[in-house]
This record gives C-alpha cells, structure tokens and sequence, in this order.
C-alpha cells in the first residue's frame, strides 16, 4: 500500500500532502492507485482532447481524468483506487474511493484544517485530531464483529469515505457532502444468439478482469476446491502464462470440506501451477499476547496469527495475492417476480421450463412465488436493486468493508496487494445484464465456461462450506 497524507488549510491551501515538497505550489495528485481499462480510458481522453502517454503511471491517468472531467472524472476510473488531487486552477481539493471500497480512504476536518489519508495512523498523528471513540461504531463492533456505517471509524473525529464516494473541498467553504459518483448497474437485458456466445462473453470479460491484476512477474492465489478461485486460476493461465503463478491451499483440517486439498492439488496439477499446502495450526488469540501488536480499528479474527504469518509467507514469493471473493454474491440468482420485472414473461417461463427439463429440478424462483399473480407489479422495498437485490444487498454489505480492508497491509504488516478479480465492475456490468436462468443457477455459467479446463469433479462439485 502507496500510504498517503495530504492537509489543507481552508484559505490558504494545501500545507501538506506526501511525497510534494511545497505542496502549495501547482497541481498534484497522491494516492494509492491500480487501474482496470487504461486503453480504453486513454482513448477517451484522446477524444476529450486530452493525451495520456502510454506509458504513464495509473495515478497519472487518474489525474489526467480530472483534468479532461473535473468531478466527474470518477465516471470514467475502474479499478482499486483512493487519492487525493490538488487543483491549483480551482482552488479545489478532491478525493475519491473505489466503486467497492477495495482501496480505504479516511478524513477529518477540524475546524480550518482538512486532512484526508489512506492510512487512520496518517490522520491520528496529526495534533487537532484526538483519541475520543465513535460510541455508535465500538457498539456495532460489540455487536456484530464489525461497524455496520461504513462512512464512520472507531474515532470520533475521523470520517471513513463510503466505497463509490468522492469528496470536494473549496478553498473558500468547508467540506461538501461525500457525493456517490456509482452505483450497482440495471443494465439492458443481455440478448445473445446462443449460449456458447455468452460463455465466450464472459470469459472474454473475466479475463481482461485478471489480466488487468497481473502487472508483474508473478503472482500468488489462494486455491480452494470450489469453483469461484479455480476458475480465476484457469484464466490466469490463459491471459497471462507469463506470470509465474503459485497457487496456496490452506489445509483447515477437520474443519474444511473433505475434499478440499485434494481438488486443488488436481487444479493446481492440470493447469501446471506451482503449489503450496499450508497446515492450519490453531493459535486461537495468540496475536494477543504478541507485543507490539495493533491494529488501526478493533478486530474480531481469532485466527488472525495464522492468516498473517501466511501472507508472510506468500510475500516471499510475490507481491499480489488474487483471492477468489464473492462468487457466491456475484451470482446470487433473482427470485421469479423480480426476473418479471426486467424479462418479458414468455421468455421467463421458457427459459424455467428448460432449465427444469435439461437439470431434472426447478431453479431458484423465489420465496414469494404464492403472493397473488399481481405481486410482480407490487413495489420494491425502498433501495431494493430493482433486478438482482440478493446480490447487491450481499456485495453491498457493510461486512465487506472489513473483509476488504484487514487485508491490507495496514492491517497486515505484510507488504502484499490482494485482488479481487469478481470484483470488477466490469463484470458485474455483465453478470447483472445476462437471463439469470440458467446462468446465475449453482454458477452455471462458471460450470459451463470452464468445461474441458477444470476437472469434471470441480465443475459438478456442489457448495461445500465449512465443518
């Protein structure tokens, strides 16, 4: 993680930013930034009248998107990113986060002063900031294990900016409201001529998603048995067989499913992978009584030692680690009336009465299916995403704030960048456009897509959580 910290001072501007060395002078960009699509941004910055170089840096481009759109830069950025810029022209600050929060961004104004970090240490350290707790998010911790507000902290005078938020501070005013700049898709209905199109479709887009993530040399990940990491696998070594990758299996013992190990050992054979077996050992607590340890908010991972000391390990070897979350959310199917309403009924009921027929049982229809035959007319629950809600209420969880941020090396201590290829709002974009049956039913289309790659026992394996 690029650690980043920049202060301004209301009237005056910025009197402290990383890395700058007079930080009032000119514009500047500073932050922590991997960007998905660079070619296709890069050409419409062309078409704005803007040119990128085609070797510049990610954080080069990102401001380049300032420059060519000022706040809406963000509708054009894909990727795991949060920055800061200075606008010297306009007397602006501006800082924005990842549509899914992979990258966090944390910032406090105390009186004149604006400070913004990517790192809570950056903004703790600064004098105006104190050690007074946010009550409302220790008692959510208490509660569930983790701060259900997902724009708050643990500190009361630090903010956390909301994954899909950006931020404008004038010179002249105080800080505006966090704005989202996106929000999960309701695409068009996906058409296409045959099902080998869609198959083609999404490994196409599933593969600029990993090779988007691979920049260097090699690369590590975290193999299962299952389908969601074996398949992300499979397509590393088909967009990039130059990259060393080295799959790791964490071996949970009595714990895991009984298969687990031995079909990742089978994977990691067929695809010619490098592979590690880690042996769980529990040391429940143990970080605990490690001196020195902390962490930047409260923590509720009993196994935490085990976990970092496998990072550790893993960053002998590389410094990307792809993990396999959340094929399970991705591809959360729609109840029945729900699919209604974004598909003509005909084709809903064809594409049921197929898929009842070719796997000898129903898909998913839903909990509702005996309401009254109006029920697909009655209206949403208030924010409910109008096409796939369990998904988005699943990715959009504010559990995934912590998932995705004790992963980073804040946390970790371990000088390791996760990816989360699923992730990609690319394909989202798709997965939330294709007819859900039958490809959202058991990840038909992960089955489907990767026939001939993965082991005919992976690809009908059933979901195996754990003991």
């Amino acid at each position: 993680m690029n650690t980043f910290v920049a202060e301004i001072v209301r009237g005056t501007g910025p009197v402290r930013a990383t890395g700058i060395a007079d930080p009032s002078q000119g514009s500047w960009i500073i932050g922590d930034v991997r960007l998905d699509a660079r070619d296709e941004l890069r050409d419409a910055l062309g078409v704005a009248g803007h040119t990128a170089p085609r070797d510049g840096a990610d954080i080069e481009l990102a401001f380049a998107a300032w420059s060519a759109w000022g706040e809406r830069a963000t509708d054009h950025l894909r990727g795991d990113f949060s920055f800061a810029l200075w606008d010297s022209d306009r007397r602006t600050f501006f800082c924005a986060r990842d549509a899914l929060g992979v990258r966090p961004l944390y910032w406090a104004e105390l009186g004149d002063h604006f400070i913004c970090s990517n790192a809570l240490a950056g903004i703790r350290a600064h004098p105006r900031v104190t050690a007074r707790l946010n009550t409302r998010a220790i008692v959510s911790f208490l509660e569930r294990g983790y701060n259900d507000d997902t724009s708050t902290t643990s500190f009361a005078d630090i903010n956390r900016l909301a994954p899909a938020h950006q931020l404008v501070v004038r010179d002249d005013s105080r800080a505006g409201t966090p704005a989202r700049y996106w929000d999960f898709p309701v695409p068009e209905p996906l058409r296409l001529r045959n099902d080998a199109a869609y198959i083609e479709r999404f490994r196409d887009v599933l593969g600029h998603a990993v090779r988007d993530r691979l920049r260097g040399n090699n690369a590590g990940i975290l193999l299962s048995g299952g389908l969601d990491s074996t398949s992300l696998a499979a397509t590393a070594r088909r967009v990039a067989p130059e990259v060393k990758l080295l799959a790791w299996t964490n071996d949970m013992g009595p714990s895991a499913p009984h298969d687990e190990v031995r079909l990742a050992k089978q994977v990691a054979a067929r695809l010619g992978l490098a592979h590690q077996v880690t042996l769980h050992r529990s040391a429940t607590l143990s970080h605990l009584s490690e001196s020195g340890f902390r962490t930047p908010e409260p923590l509720d991972e009993p196994e935490w030692s085990g976990w970092r000391d496998q990072l550790r390990e893993i960053s002998a070897s590389t410094s990307t680690l792809i993990s396999g979350e959340d094929g399970d959310a991705l591809f959360r199917p729609p109840g029945l009336l729900t699919m209604l309403r974004a598909w003509p009924a005909h084709e809903v009921i064809r594409r049921v009465i197929a898929y009842t027929i070719s796997y000898r049982h129903h898909p998913h229809l839903g909990i509702w299916l005996t309401r009254r035959l109006n029920a697909p007319f009655m209206r949403l629950p208030r924010g409910a995403h109008p096409t796939r809600p369990d998904a988005v209420g699943y990715l959009s969880d504010p559990i995934w704030q912590s998932v995705l941020e004790i992963a980073q090396p804040s946390y970790t201590g371990v000088a390791l960048d996760m990816v989360w290829p699923l992730l990609d709002t690319r394909v989202i974009d798709f997965v939330f456009s294709i007819p859900p049956v039958p490809w959202c039913q058991r990840k038909e289309l992960i089955r489907q897509s990767f026939r001939g790659e993965l082991p005919d026992e992976v690809l009908s394996r059933k979901k195996s959580p754990l003991h």
